[in-house]
């Protein structure tokens, strides 16, 4: 009789291949997946946030975090401009641009969870979520907190 596979590996394997097809989708948007999380953090809290909010966000060195938004700037993704209240401060803005190629990655990302969850009921997929929430809980790991469907500053 064979072993059953690990539950630690099988989530190994998801989210490998859950990040491998983003990477994949935000190449063809001409940004690595890494640009992509920047650029939707950005574009959800637009004329709001400053280099700093991403160093801690996504727990980036300052120089990680400059070279990320300086490539946002020059692909014409994000502007910069200067904080009318603390002149010492920038302040990131999503362009156009940002906003198109996040709907899109959005509905990729939706998309992408849809086929996930292929086959499953409604309650299959609370309680995986829930079962999912109860691991990282169990590993001391606070789960992220769900989306805002209106933005504010605890989104």
């Amino acid at each position: 009789m064979t072993e059953p596979i690990p539950i630690g590996v099988l989530l190994k394997v998801c989210s490998r291949e859950n990040e491998l097809l983003l990477s994949q989708k935000a190449e063809e948007l001409g940004l690595t997946g890494a640009q992509l999380h920047i650029l939707h953090f950005i574009c959800r809290h637009s004329g709001r946030v400053v280099l700093r909010d991403i160093e801690q966000k996504f727990d980036l060195t300052h120089a990680t975090a400059s070279g990320i938004i300086t490539r946002l700037e020059t692909k014409g993704f994000i502007r910069r401009q200067e904080d009318a209240a603390d002149r010492r401060r920038t302040v990131l803005f999503a362009e156009e641009k940002a906003l198109f190629v996040d709907g899109q990655a959005h509905d990729f990302i939706v998309a992408n969870e849809h086929a996930m969850l292929g086959g499953f009921s409604e309650d299959e997929t609370a309680a995986l979520r829930a079962y999912l929430v109860r691991l990282l809980e169990n590993l001391g790991v606070k789960p992220p907190r769900p989306r805002c469907e209106k933005e504010g500053p605890a989104c």
